[in-house]
């Protein structure tokens, strides 16, 4: 996965991007994640358009915090239908016919502190089920039972617990960020674009979509207008959000470094008005390349 380290010269002083006190529009740019403690934090979304019995696609962005999980570290599962977790240090997928689970490694190694992609789709015709890393189908497998369905949560970061005060079953530590159900099964082009792009929220097939960027610890709206407005995401025991950019100086300049894709309403990061030059390092396992690019006085480049 590539890192982008942009430097930005004669930053203004004035909230921005950068600022948690930035107004409404340039909250739009801000890509943030959720992270779950690995101990009682938790998500859960409860609505019929997630009971899905057919072709399902699932994806979202991951970085684990801890990947030796005994049993399993939940990422996200529909109870009695299908999910991805971790266990014992691999990423492994999953699928409920009502009666019990089929389990599937996906051989792929699960690396703490580093964002993947994740996603798993089923054809329900022929019974194909995908796991794609960053974009890649890394495994293939078949599973031609309809799905179980009822009141079940989808779950994200830990199994449902009974109450908010216990502690939660199988959970996961470490940090996710936009979760989407599709009714139809995505193509390994469509999951590549999925990994670098913000919706569009009326994508074919899509019910369910969070990408966490609102700054609410309690609870996240489902985007997908194909979806309900009731499979919100209740977040339990307040789990923390960040920014997925991380901020520094150097000297005079502002350095503002991307660890994956930036996914925001807006299109991406956009540089904050009153920025006069942009220069930017993409470093990738085989080296990196950079730029350096003047402005006339204002922002509005898209990372």
């Amino acid at each position: 996965m590539s890192c982008v380290v942009v430097v930005l010269g004669l930053l203004p002083l004035a909230p921005g991007p950068f600022d948690s006190s930035a107004s409404a529009v340039e909250m739009n740019d801000v890509d943030r994640y959720v992270s779950f403690d690995g101990v009682r934090q938790r998500g859960q979304a409860v609505s019929a358009t997630l009971d899905i019995v057919n072709d399902v696609s699932l994806s979202a962005w991951v970085r684990p915090d801890a990947v030796t999980c005994s049993t399993e570290c939940v990422v996200v599962v529909k109870d009695q239908a299908f999910g991805i977790y971790i266990s014992a240090g691999v990423w492994w997928y999953q699928f409920h016919n009502g009666s019990s689970w089929t389990k599937v490694s996906s051989d792929v190694t699960a690396r703490a502190g580093e964002w993947v992609h994740v996603a798993m789709t089923r054809v329900k015709s022929s019974g194909l089920a995908t796991f794609y890393v960053n974009g890649e189908a890394m495994k293939t497998s078949t599973y031609t039972s309809a799905f179980g369905t009822g009141t079940d949560s989808l779950d994200v970061g830990a199994w449902s617990a009974t109450s908010t005060t216990s502690a939660a079953s199988l959970p996961f530590d470490g940090d996710i960020d936009e979760i989407r159900v599709w009714n139809v099964v995505r193509t390994e082009a469509q999951v590549r674009t999925d990994m670098t792009t913000w919706g569009p929220v009326d994508a074919n097939g899509l019910v369910g979509y969070w990408d966490f960027n609102d700054t609410s610890r309690s609870v996240v709206g489902n985007l997908a207008t194909a979806g309900s407005s009731s499979a919100q995401i209740a977040l339990v025991n307040r789990p923390t959000k960040s920014d997925v950019k991380t901020v520094s100086t150097s000297g005079s300049n502002t350095v503002a470094s991307f660890p994956r894709s930036y996914l925001t309403a807006a299109g991406g990061w956009r540089a904050p008005t009153g920025v006069l030059s942009v220069s930017y390092l993409v470093v990738a396992g085989g080296g990196g390349g950079g730029a350096h690019v003047g402005g006339g006085g204002g922002g509005g480049g898209v990372l």
